[in-house]
């Protein structure tokens, strides 16, 4: 319960204090130049959280090579990852040399400052509940996208109740597809062990896996493959986590 507290008040902490210190000069910025600043802030919150929980993550490469290339063409692309825990959003931004947002879930939008991070650094609140909204957040996404922002996307919708990879939404894949992006598949195994929806215990000294994948173009895509694209990418990061326990 002690380290529980510990990361929990350490965090609200860390993102207070970088309200206090930074807001007035974020505020200053164009919303392009507040995307990227508020992005850079969140990473090295990422990694003060990770190093208070005592969460080592390791990440394996598909093909560095490629990666990398991606890095330098500063382009927009779409994050597919699977859902295991919170701990998932800090474990993804410290592990990519990416400015990432998040299509979160609009409860999220409500968080005590943590939310006024979010938003500053372009993440979307999609309303699940009312399909009207729901469509606004995934045109805003698109159109984030199309300006050179990159978003990650959990396509089970929800954290996973068991630790095994649900169903992915074909819907979420919309996103991609219509803001013709590549898109890199990334799976996330260890963070159900740190803390899981049955509980707000957080575990220490949990060794998080994060293998990043190889990049599906999007304009390389036929017109079937983009139909069943949700499973074509589930099964690639199931198919990853699998042999990664083997």
């Amino acid at each position: 319960m002690f380290h529980t507290m510990k990361v929990v008040v350490s965090g609200f902490f860390y993102f207070l204090m970088i309200t206090i210190l930074k807001r007035k000069n974020i505020e200053r910025l164009n919303e392009d130049e507040q995307i990227l600043k508020s992005r850079e802030i969140l990473k090295e919150l990422s990694q003060k959280i990770l190093k208070v929980a005592k969460i080592e993550v390791e990440i394996e490469y598909k093909n560095k090579k490629e990666y990398e290339s991606l890095l330098k063409k500063n382009k927009g692309i779409v994050i597919i990852a699977n859902h295991q825990s919170n701990f998932d959003i800090p474990v993804l931004i410290q592990s990519l040399d990416l400015p990432i947002g998040f299509v979160a879930k609009k409860e999220m939008e409500n968080w005590p400052v943590y939310s006024y991070w979010m938003k500053k650094s372009g993440c979307v609140f999609l309303d699940r509940k009312n399909n009207r909204e729901g469509m606004k957040g995934i045109k805003k996404c698109i159109e984030l996208v199309k300006d050179g922002f990159s978003m990650v996307i959990f396509p089970e919708g929800n954290r996973s109740e068991t630790g095994e990879i649900g169903r992915f939404k074909k819907g979420s894949f919309k996103i991609p597809i219509d803001a013709s992006a590549d898109i890199l598949p990334i799976a996330i195994d260890g963070t159900y062990e740190i803390q899981n929806k049955k509980s707000i215990m957080i575990k220490s000294g949990v060794k998080v896996k994060v293998i990043i994948g190889e990049i599906i173009k999007e304009k390389e895509l036929n017109k079937n493959e983009k139909k069943d694209l949700n499973i074509k990418v589930e099964n690639l990061i199931k198919k990853e986590i699998k042999l990664y326990k083997i």
